[in-house]
């Protein structure tokens, strides 16, 4: 990458995927400064793939925190494990007028998804999953999407599962929502909550039959209203508003008055509070 590459400075479109929508594209804004922060800093900040934005959150992303592209390539160079999905998830959405900086990312792609078993990813399978999507977002979907479909076919065994269904999702593909369910069903609560935070991704599919499943994500949501593990019930009311429907109001009123755990109780009213239903 010539000089020092300029900034990395977010593009974020729909890329041709219809799928892609709005609300896909409002948390990919809001995601890019917390991943460009946490890269910046080393990744001493706490996992953006925790934190992601509150319902009525606006973008923030402007020109980026201050990150450049010869920043974002020395990232792939060290191969730095914690910092690679950041990375990976950048490097998709990073505006590249010259050509040769897009390619450039591009092959820094391809050496993430070189030599790996998608059955058997471990601990690089989120590093894996951004780098697959990344591709197809810099045009390579001959490349990314074969990765993304290998890793949400058997969605359970890799610890990313659940984000390569979504992100088949966004590319028109709504296949994995049978896998979804099952994380949703996980014995892990953290896959339920990354499960349940991806469910949206399946909206533009309302009503289909997938594999004799029927998508229904606001049903898929309130099954979780009552999670064992507050820390995935607690942040069902906020996805729900950000799901809307007609039913809302209702919806979070029930659990507002009967929900399984205080916190939960407590968290859909302040949703009532913030959107007004």
């Amino acid at each position: 990458m010539h000089d020092d590459g300029g900034p990395c400075r977010p593009e974020i479109t729909d890329r041709g995927y219809p799928s892609r929508t709005a609300l896909v594209l409002r948390r990919e804004e809001n995601l890019f400064r917390a991943e460009a922060e946490e890269l910046l800093a080393g990744g001493d900040a706490e996992a953006s793939v925790d934190a992601e934005p509150t319902v009525d959150a606006e973008p923030t992303v402007d020109a980026g925190p201050g990150l450049s592209l010869e920043q974002l390539d020395a990232v792939f160079a060290s191969r730095d494990a914690t910092r690679l999905p950041q990375a990976a998830f950048l490097a998709g959405r990073c505006a590249c007028p010259d050509p040769a900086a897009s390619d450039r990312l591009a092959g820094r792609l391809r050496e993430v998804l070189a030599g790996s078993d998608p059955s058997d990813l471990g601990s690089r399978a989120l590093a894996y999953v951004e780098a697959a999507m990344s591709l197809v977002l810099l045009g390579h979907d001959e490349e990314g999407r074969p990765a993304l479909a290998a890793v949400a076919s058997d969605a359970d065994a890799s610890m990313a599962g659940w984000l390569a269904a979504a992100y088949l999702a966004e590319l028109g593909d709504p296949s994995a929502w049978p896998a979804l369910l099952g994380l949703l069903d996980a014995g892990s609560g953290f896959t339920r909550l990354m499960a349940a935070r991806h469910a949206a991704m399946w909206l533009p599919y309302a009503g289909q039959e997938v594999a004799g499943r029927t998508v229904d994500v606001r049903a898929a949501l309130l099954e979780r209203a009552d999670d064992p593990d507050s820390l995935v019930a607690d942040e069902i009311p906020a996805l729900l508003a950000e799901v809307g429907g007609a039913d809302l109001g209702a919806d979070l009123q029930r659990l507002a008055k009967k929900a399984r755990h205080k916190s939960t109780r407590s968290a859909a009213k302040a949703v009532i509070e913030r959107v007004g239903t």
